[in-house]
């Protein structure tokens, strides 16, 4: 007498699959439902804050050369997709990090051309100069330097057809 089962009489392994299956089901709904739901607590209304808590601390800066260069680099960026006010504002965040940064005035003044504000580009332009008189590119600098309008010529805005004088009768 044989002792063990004939082979033919267990069940087809897609039978023993979903058998496995059925019982893993039924035991996590048998744990599932020993666990009482978490109760939650009614929802609370807050007030809105008045303003943003970082807008109303001003940054502070300390001389921090990392962070200069990574203001520096993210200012090249926004200056190479042509998005010159992002990159101003990017070098004089560097700028403030170290106020000695040659590279961040070169490129403020050459963002400040770009949005057509000679004045301001002529004050990173000379800064630049006083910083680092000796480098390669003094010489480039002052040639964009000179040929920046004078500081009191002002751009005269367009006449318009109501200014101008009239004609002299004939």
């Amino acid at each position: 007498m044989n002792v063990f089962p004939a082979r033919d009489v267990r069940l087809p392994r897609r039978r023993r699959a979903a058998a496995r299956l059925a019982l893993m089901t039924f035991i996590f709904s048998a744990v599932w439902a020993q666990h009482p739901a978490p109760k939650q607590a009614p929802p609370t209304e807050q007030a809105p804050p008045e303003e943003d808590e970082n807008l109303q601390k001003p940054k502070a800066y300390s001389f921090n050369p990392l962070a200069a260069e990574k203001e520096l680099r993210i200012g090249n960026f926004y200056f190479t997709k042509k998005s010159y006010k992002a990159a101003a504002g990017r070098f004089r965040e560097a700028l403030k990090w170290n106020p000695t940064f040659a590279q961040a005035y070169l490129r403020l003044g050459d963002a400040e051309v770009k949005l057509k504000h000679p004045q301001a580009a002529r004050e990173a332009y000379s800064t630049y100069l006083e910083l680092a008189p000796g480098s390669k590119l003094a010489a480039t600098v002052r040639r964009k330097l000179a040929s920046l309008p004078p500081p009191g010529a002002a751009s005269k805005p367009p006449a318009t057809p109501e200014s101008k004088p009239p004609a002299p009768a004939k």
